[in-house]
């Protein structure tokens, strides 16, 4: 199964963790990838299914949504943005980035849209891990863009406000992707199941 950032580091381990404990007989193959490299993967045969953004055109792939994502900027305590409740991208360009390590994917996702905006992001560090990414801000290195819900999860050891982005594209919701229902083995559809109730 494939799965991009903010799915692997907030929505999987937990839940795959508790199916594989019943499970013991099953071994999972989990790689990060963009939602986009998860359709193409999905598309051509090479994987049954993934866990994707509903940002990326799915083509002819069923999407079911199973969780919201939504992006927030992260900034120190000391920022002029604190007194905000939420921000746009465009508002924040200008800024100084703590950044996830470059071919995240959602890295990827929010430099293409500054790109769009006409203004690449300024990176001051990359980091490997939201956690990183969190403990930076505190220390009033930059600011960053991660999901509201990890954001809020690392505010309890570090000080920094969550700043909900108001850009249409940063409310996601995390679908799981495949083919159709037949096309999926045994053990994957079983997987699929408990990811919907779970």
């Amino acid at each position: 199964m494939y799965a991009n950032t903010s799915a692997m580091a907030e929505f999987l381990p937990g839940r795959l963790a508790k199916w594989l404990s019943e499970h013991p007989n099953v071994t999972i193959e989990l790689e990060e990838r963009t939602s986009t490299d998860i359709i193409n993967s999905i598309h051509n045969g090479i994987a049954e299914a993934g866990l994707v953004s509903d940002a990326v055109d799915p083509r002819e792939l069923m999407l079911e949504p199973i969780a919201d994502d939504r992006l927030a900027l992260i900034v120190p305590t000391t920022h002029p943005f604190g007194f905000r409740h939420e921000v746009s991208l465009s508002e924040a360009l200008d800024e100084t980035f703590i950044g996830l390590y470059p071919g995240s994917a959602l890295q990827e996702h929010i430099n293409g849209h500054a790109r769009e905006l006409g203004h690449p992001l300024t990176y001051r560090i990359r980091m490997s891990s939201f956690e990183g990414v969190c403990e930076m801000v505190s220390s009033g290195i930059g600011v960053g863009v991660i999901p509201v819900s990890v954001a809020e999860r690392f505010r309890k050891k570090y000080h920094y406000h969550v700043l909900p982005l108001t850009d249409p594209w940063a409310r996601r919701r995390i679908c799981i992707c495949y083919k159709t229902a037949d096309s999926l083995s045994p053990p994957m559809t079983e997987l699929i199941d408990f990811l919907r109730t779970h």
